[in-house]
């Protein structure tokens, strides 16, 4: 897997000059959901079985 890096997600000028909505659209997209609620589901099941 290889990794690239870049100083920002977005150029803060761009993201003024968009609407709010397609502002928290085009932050939200650059989140990987699935990873994070994956996480999430396999946390609890852990807490469920052997706390």
């Amino acid at each position: 897997m290889s990794i690239i890096r870049q100083e920002s997600l977005f150029d803060l000028q761009d993201l003024y000059n968009i609407e709010p909505t397609q502002n928290y659209d085009a932050i939200l997209s650059c989140i990987d959901m699935d990873s994070i609620l994956v996480r999430f589901v396999l946390h609890r099941l852990y807490e469920r079985h052997f706390a």
